[in-house]
C-alpha cells in the first residue's frame, strides 16, 4: 500500500512539473496571436486528440460509450468543472495579473479541496496535516509573487480567482471518485472531451477566430499534448492512491517548476524570498505527505 502511495505522489508531482512549463511555453506565442479563451479551447482539443485514440487502443471502442451507471453524473460534473477551471483561470490572470492571480488560485485550491472532502463526509484533517498545508500554501503564494510589489486586487478579480480555485478543487475531488469506478484514461478522456466542447462554445461566442502561425500550432500542441494531456493523465492516475486534497497540495510544485525555468531559461535572478518560499513549500508538502492517513 505504501508503494502505491508513493507512486501516486510521484505521478501527481510529475503532472505539476509539466504544468509548471506551460507559462514558459506560452511566452513563445506572438503577442495577440491567441486569446486566452482560444488557448484554453485548443489545449483541451489537443488533449482530447491524445486521450481518445489512446483509450480506444487500450480498452477498445466500447470504452468510448458513456457509462449508464452513476459515473455519468461524475463525468458531466468533471467536464463542466474542467471547462470552468480553464476559462476562469485565464480570466483570473487577466483580471488580477499573472502573479497575484496565480497566487490566489493555487493558494485557495487546497483549502477548497480540504473543505469539500470534509463536507462530503471525510475525516477532519489532523493538526500536523493542516499545519503542513498552511505553510505549503504560504510557500506557493510567496513563490508566485516573489519580487512583486503591487498586490492590489479588486473584489471582482478576487471572486474570479477564488472561483477558479474552487473549480479546480471540485474537478480533483470528483475525479478522485470517478477513477474508483473507471480507469484513469477513460475517466480523463470522457470528461475532457466534454470540457473541450464547452470551451469551444465559449471561445466561439466570446472571441474572434484565431489565425495560427506554425509556431503557434507548435506551442498549442505542446500545451495540449504534454501540459494538459499527459499531465492530467498522470494526475488522475495518481489520485487513485491519494486524497484529493493531497493531490491539490502537490500541485503547488507547479510554481517551483515555473521559478526554476525562469532562472535557467529566462535568466531571472534568484531572490532571498524565492529561496524562503521554496523551503516553506517543500517542508509543508513533506508534512502533508507524512500525515496523508490522518
Amino acid at each position: 500500500m505504501r508503494s502505491h502511495f508513493f507512486s501516486g505522489a510521484l505521478c501527481v508531482a510529475c503532472a505539476a512539473v509539466l504544468w509548471g512549463t506551460a507559462g514558459t511555453a506560452q511566452t513563445f506565442l506572438d503577442a495577440g496571436e491567441l486569446s486566452p479563451l482560444w488557448v484554453a479551447a485548443l489545449r483541451l482539443f489537443f488533449a482530447a486528440c491524445l486521450f481518445l485514440p489512446l483509450l480506444t487502443y487500450r480498452e477498445g471502442c466500447r470504452a468510448l460509450s458513456i457509462p449508464k451507471d452513476g459515473s455519468l453524473r461524475l463525468i458531466l460534473a468533471c467536464g463542466v468543472a474542467m471547462a470552468a477551471y480553464n476559462l476562469l483561470f485565464f480570466a483570473a490572470m487577466r483580471a488580477a495579473g499573472v502573479a497575484v492571480g496565480t497566487a490566489i488560485v493555487i493558494g485557495s485550491a487546497p483549502v477548497w479541496a480540504t473543505a469539500i472532502e470534509c463536507m462530503r463526509g471525510g475525516a477532519r484533517p489532523a493538526p500536523g496535516r493542516l499545519f503542513g498545508l498552511s505553510i505549503a500554501i504560504a510557500g506557493g503564494v510567496l513563490m508566485a509573487t516573489a519580487g512583486r510589489e503591487d498586490f492590489s486586487v479588486s473584489p471582482s478579480a478576487l471572486g474570479v480567482c477564488l472561483s477558479a480555485g474552487l473549480a479546480y478543487a471540485s474537478f480533483t475531488v470528483m475525479t478522485k471518485e470517478l477513477v474508483g469506478s473507471l480507469s484513469p484514461i477513460r475517466a480523463t478522456a470522457l470528461s475532457f472531451t466534454l470540457a473541450m466542447f464547452l470551451a469551444f462554445a465559449v471561445a466561439f461566442a466570446a472571441s474572434p477566430l484565431p489565425v495560427l502561425t506554425l509556431k503557434g500550432i507548435g506551442v498549442t500542441l505542446y500545451l495540449g499534448l504534454l501540459t494538459t494531456g499527459a499531465a492530467y493523465l498522470l494526475f488522475s492516475s495518481g489520485l487513485r492512491h491519494l486524497k484529493a486534497s493531497t493531490g491539490v497540495a502537490l500541485s503547488l510544485l507547479e510554481p517551483v517548476t515555473a521559478f526554476l525555468l525562469a532562472v535557467t531559461v529566462a535568466g531571472e535572478a534568484v531572490t532571498f524570498s524565492a529561496v524562503v518560499a521554496l523551503i516553506l513549500l517543500l517542508g509543508g508538502l513533506f508534512l502533508v505527505l507524512r500525515n496523508e492517513d490522518s
